[in-house]
């Protein structure tokens, strides 16, 4: 039955409601829905716009997948990374000058206690600043073989020594003796002599600044800790074996 027909009969007391009573329902089902808090708006303060303060309104920092914001917490320390680096005019043309006398990029790593691939851009110019400790090293290793040239007692040695001369002759790169040492560190300055061999006053040392020994202590205390920590590791299972006994000879029987 549907709720047309169950409101026409009249024999089962149903009647349509009269607007009246449908108002009074209406609001009965009002003053009985529950309540909820509502939040007051937050009340922010409207800033001056950038032309009325005079100053120019601040970019947003761009930052990509490989960038960093520059906002840092108070509480964090920034460390300048121009503080511990100088600029390396006088050790890029010190290194040229002992190329000039004969040594060889790699040998000159070795003594420094460095690669090559830090050594070369340094040489090259194609980097304008050095920190501080290696451009120490470059100058006391200067000074240890501004008047020296490499052994040469292999043939290997020989040639790396006049691929070295060669270099420097091809580049116009002077001896250390012609280099004005006072002005070498002054950026952007350029010694005025040009290449001319130099025979020196003898071979340089190989170690002179001790980097390679220093190097060869730190492996060897290196190597024996981890043998220290390998003995450890390895006396947990490690089972005693018992000493051998010898057995007694059996008494030959009698014939």
């Amino acid at each position: 039955m549907t709720r047309e027909q169950l409101l026409a009969d009249q024999h089962n007391g149903v009647r349509p409601l009269d607007r009246g009573e449908q108002a009074e329902r209406a609001r009965n089902a009002e003053l009985a829905r529950p309540r909820l808090p509502v939040a007051a708006p937050a009340v922010t303060q409207r800033q001056p716009p950038a032309a009325a303060t005079g100053q120019a309104a601040p970019a947003a920092p761009a930052t990509g997948p490989h960038q960093r914001s520059g906002q840092r917490s108070p509480d964090a320390v920034v460390a300048d990374p121009q503080a511990q680096r100088a600029g390396a005019n006088g050790s890029m043309w010190r290194l040229r000058s002992l190329v000039a006398m004969g040594h060889t990029p790699r040998r000159i790593a070795a003594a420094l206690g460095t690669t090559t691939g830090t050594i070369s851009p340094l040489l090259t110019g194609q980097r304008g600043t050095v920190a501080v400790p290696l451009r120490e090293d470059i100058t006391r290793l200067f000074d240890a073989w501004w008047d020296k040239h490499p052994p040469q007692a292999t043939p290997a040695d020989k040639t790396a020594a006049i691929r070295a001369l060669q270099r420097a002759a091809l580049n116009n790169w002077p001896c250390p003796a012609a280099l004005t040492e006072d002005q070498l560190d002054t950026p952007g300055h350029q010694p005025a002599d040009r290449w001319r061999y130099s025979k020196g006053t003898g071979p340089a040392a190989e170690d002179p600044l001790g980097k390679q020994r220093d190097q060869a202590t730190q492996q060897r205390r290196a190597d024996l800790a981890a043998g220290q920590a390998q003995d450890t590791a390895d006396a947990g299972w490690r089972i005693r074996q018992p000493r051998h006994q010898a057995q007694p000879e059996p008494e030959p029987e009698a014939v």
